[in-house]
């Protein structure tokens, strides 16, 4: 078989289920890179070495600073030590607004500080 096949080309491609529910997919094979967001985080800790906040740059491979409105629609920050414990900032429940979501996804300031742990 090898690569022949792959990838699909661009179109839409119908198929049948059931020998009579008809179905349509449009295909597009456009390389995920034009749609690659990096996400850096950055830890802001007090004197005491807790962190109290997070900074998140999105930029596209080339490095241009993108606004990260335009790419994500949901944040959620995990910190987990050693011992397995876990502070969790934001929800990932998608479509379902919580006082835990995360409105600012470039500046993120913690309720409480969270042990830094190297």
């Amino acid at each position: 078989m090898g690569t022949s096949y792959l990838p699909f080309k661009k179109g839409t491609y119908s198929f049948t289920l059931n020998g009579s529910q008809v179905y349509s997919l449009n295909y597009s094979n456009l390389n995920a890179m034009y749609y690659l967001v990096i996400a850096t985080p950055t830890l802001h800790t007090n004197s005491d070495g807790m962190i109290t906040s997070v900074s998140i740059e999105y930029k596209l491979p080339d490095n241009t600073i993108v606004d990260p409105a335009n790419y994500v629609t949901i944040l959620q920050l995990q910190f987990c030590d050693k011992k397995g414990n876990r502070v969790e900032l934001g929800s990932l429940y998608a479509g379902i607004a919580t006082d835990n979501t995360l409105k600012d996804f470039s500046n993120v300031v913690l309720p409480t500080p969270c042990p830094y742990l190297h």
